[in-house]
């Protein structure tokens, strides 16, 4: 049976609805960054990938910022659906805690990392998920918070956001 978070970070914008679903809230001030999640959901709906969490329901919608000197004028709201997925050991979480550090250090290259190779061996059906989602290089957030377990004991990646470089909009062209 999977382990279940009992409780969502303080602050956190996800809450746990029934069905074994949890929904996530966000909001952003970027029309650029709100085009390319559009883009990327509309993707991921078309082309399910087994290495993501399924998501259902998503919405977004433009409202009109109140106050908008200094700010932006618009505020762009979404909102998904996903599968409530279970913990993994702590031996894992930090092993792709750093896995994630190199990855943010040396991009790919991490994969060559003598002490990846040493370390692999422990965490073999790990190592093959982070090999592929490392060398697609279409995921930028990899750290211990953003891969989970689904039913079927099988990682997945719950932080579909990831997949989206608001600092380095170049990263996001395979979506374009």
């Amino acid at each position: 049976m999977l382990n279940y978070a009992t409780r969502f970070p303080p602050g956190a914008p996800v809450e746990l609805l029934e069905n074994n679903l949890v929904r996530k809230k966000f909001t952003t001030s970027s029309p650029d960054y709100m085009n390319v999640l559009v883009k990327l959901f509309n993707y991921l709906s078309l082309n399910p990938d087994p290495k993501v969490v399924p998501f259902y329901n998503f919405q977004f919608s433009t409202t009109r910022n109140e106050y908008p000197y200094p700010y932006d004028r618009y505020i762009y709201s979404y909102q998904y659906d996903m599968l409530r997925c279970g913990l993994l050991p702590k031996e894992e979480r930090d092993f792709i805690e750093w896995v994630g550090n190199r990855h943010e250090a040396d991009g790919i290259d991490c994969l060559h990392h003598h002490e990846v190779n040493t370390k692999k061996h422990s965490f073999p059906k790990l190592f093959k998920f982070l090999e592929e989602v490392i060398t697609e290089n279409r995921y930028w957030d990899i750290h211990s918070g953003n891969i989970m377990f689904n039913e079927d004991w099988d990682y997945v990646l719950i932080d579909l956001e990831g997949f989206v470089s608001e600092h380095y909009p170049s990263k996001n062209l395979w979506l374009l």
